[in-house]
């Protein structure tokens, strides 16, 4: 039976399929099934890519869950293997969300959320700690709308000015 990993519950616990700050790299496997693809950057950074839900690890720990293609084809939202389903949620729509479409349905799912600035660009960030990013859509640059959504682990945070936070 498929484990259910929605976006919803993502933003509103920061939980995505059993993930925490401390799973090891086969923690994740036994949570979510082999990754799509998998690669090691010659700063020690690995990455899993389950589609285009990225998941990276530094010193074999969990640093951020993040998908920076919410902006392109639905598909780009949408996973699938042998253990796990994305229900994308408010996602699951031919077109990119814009932030106004996005603050909307945040609100009325009582989702709290608060405007920062993250690396100079207003960004909301959600209670659980989950951030969505905004940059002009590909398709039409006058819209604005969402192209990433990224949990970035509190040992790995960093301020706007890229300190550790």
């Amino acid at each position: 039976m498929l484990k259910i990993i929605s976006l919803r519950d993502f933003f509103l616990t920061g939980e995505f399929g059993g993930i925490q700050e401390d799973t090891h790299p086969d923690q994740v496997i036994n949570h979510l099934g082999q990754p799509t693809q998998r690669y090691v950057e010659s700063d020690g950074l690995t990455f899993f890519l389950y589609g285009t839900y990225e998941i990276a690890f530094f010193d074999n720990v969990v640093m951020y869950i993040q998908n920076h293609s919410m902006h392109g084809n639905r598909s780009d939202r949408h996973f699938q293997n042998q253990l796990i389903q994305v229900d994308p949620w408010i996602f699951d729509c031919p077109a990119p969300l814009t932030k106004q479409e996005i603050i909307t349905v945040l609100s009325a799912n009582k989702v709290v959320y608060r405007h920062v600035t993250y690396f100079d660009r207003r960004v909301l960030e959600l209670d659980s700690g989950v951030v969505l990013d905004f940059n002009p859509s590909l398709s039409d640059p006058t819209k604005i709308v969402c192209d990433a959504v990224t949990l970035t682990f509190p040992a790995f945070r960093q301020t706007s000015n890229g300190n550790k936070g």
